[in-house]
């Protein structure tokens, strides 16, 4: 009886999540929550602040996030979430530092900090998502557990946000071919990215605005 006692209590055990796996997930669930009330905040300040040429980009782009995020929680898709997620942090992070540097006038950190945000911005948007992310969620999660009604939503919206990431990039390298073409260097006022992408370019000291 002992041993039948001990071999369910050990069973039963092994059912348990370890100390590590609580961790991550507590922080996975603290980065879905932070992710989600930033993109819900700016759904709504995107009303009260001042329209853009891009209002209606944005404001798919925030209503996409805002939906992944909550669906993939719900879904319990927390680990492809988690990498959407990272991997449209990774440029950002570059953006607000070339943000940075322009505000303190340094100018060749700006630049540099520009050039090196388009290239993982392109490198992460369209090379890595498609690649790896929208091809496990179209296709290789098509022949393992196939279609169902879930499926269809979730991969609609990352196809709907592969398409804003094109947009986006066209504009970048719109921005770019037109410094290389003057010769000049780019010296850019970004005045919130993920509020209202608004990129007040200037060359030659003359305004030149594009929309992101």
């Amino acid at each position: 009886v002992r041993k039948i006692q001990r071999w369910f209590r050990c069973r039963r055990n092994q059912d348990k999540p370890s100390i590590l796996t609580k961790f991550c997930e507590s922080i996975l669930y603290f980065y879905y929550m932070m992710e989600l009330s930033l993109y819900l905040s700016l759904v709504f300040s995107q009303f009260i602040d001042i329209k853009r040429k891009d209002f209606l980009i944005m404001f798919i782009h925030h209503f996409i996030a805002v939906g992944l995020i909550s669906f993939s929680y719900i879904n319990n898709m927390v680990r492809v979430g988690s990498l959407i997620l990272c991997l449209h942090d990774a440029s950002d992070v570059l953006l607000e530092v070339a943000k940075l540097a322009n505000y303190a006038k340094y100018q060749q950190l700006c630049d540099a900090a520009f050039i090196l945000f388009s290239v993982v911005f392109i490198v992460t948007r369209l090379g890595i998502f498609p690649i790896w992310i929208l091809n496990t969620t179209l296709f290789e999660s098509w022949e393992i557990i196939g279609p169902y009604q879930s499926w269809w939503l979730f991969n609609g919206l990352l196809l709907l946000l592969q398409v804003l990431h094109i947009i986006w990039s066209y504009f970048i390298l719109r921005i770019a071919s037109k410094a290389l073409e003057q010769g000049k260097s780019i010296r850019y006022n970004v005045t919130s990215y993920k509020s209202s992408s608004h990129y007040a370019i200037i060359m030659n000291n003359t305004p030149y605005h594009k929309e992101l």
